[in-house]
């Protein structure tokens, strides 16, 4: 094929999804007749259909048999691009979002300040339980420390909470404690103890209650 139809088949692969023809000539910084001759010679071979949802490849095998083809280099560059555009596009469709973020994690980028964007949204409970795993992925494999940290891990422990997953809920809940100290130890140890009792472990939830009142007796009397 020729260059550009290989750049373009490229960029279908990486992106796992239909694309339509306005989208990936923006993604590529192309002009419209660019990037049509070159849909139309991937068409032609049957690598790539072209349909009403847009360009996108004729089957999973092609796809498997040429992203190993691909260099790594030239697979974190797409997914960087992909994802920077997803998230320019996102708006507030949180399904956008997580794909974006998906992207920036193969572009081996951070993906702490989407995760936020997400977290922080009044519609993240839409994302449910999959979009919640997703965020813990990515709060526990970035590399952050200090009040970052502790600020992701506060968000996914109250969507947790929000999505009734109380099993999840207890542990970030209970991590988080571990790392904070007074006032808001005693708040996050408070909420673990609501997902205990959620989840019926009635000694847990007591041990939890004890040792946050013992946190905030701690404060106040230190606070005298």
């Amino acid at each position: 094929v020729s260059a550009d139809a290989a750049t373009l088949l490229a960029l279908l692969v990486v992106a796992g999804r239909p694309l339509s023809a306005a989208s990936a000539a923006r993604l590529q910084d192309w002009p419209p007749g660019r990037l049509e001759p070159a849909a139309a010679e991937l068409v032609a071979r049957g690598t790539v259909i072209e349909s009403d949802v847009g360009l996108q490849l004729a089957h999973d095998l092609i796809r498997e048999a040429a992203l190993a083809r691909l260099p790594e280099e030239a697979q974190r560059r797409l997914h960087g691009q992909l994802a920077d555009w997803l998230e320019d596009e996102g708006g507030d469709d949180l399904r956008l979002l997580l794909q974006a973020l998906e992207h920036r994690r193969l572009a081996s980028q951070s993906g702490l300040p989407l995760a936020r964007r997400v977290l922080r949204s009044p519609r993240r409970r839409l994302i449910g339980e999959s979009g919640l795993a997703q965020l813990e992925a990515i709060a526990d494999q970035e590399d952050i420390g200090g009040e970052d940290a502790l600020a992701l891990e506060h968000d996914i422990a109250s969507l947790a909470s929000d999505l009734a997953s109380n099993e999840r809920a207890l542990v970030r809940w209970s991590s988080l404690a571990e790392r904070t100290d007074s006032l808001e130890r005693a708040a996050a140890l408070l909420a673990a103890a609501k997902a205990a009792t959620e989840l019926v472990r009635p000694q847990t939830a007591l041990d939890l209650l004890d040792r946050a009142e013992a946190e905030y007796l701690s404060r106040h009397l230190s606070d005298r």
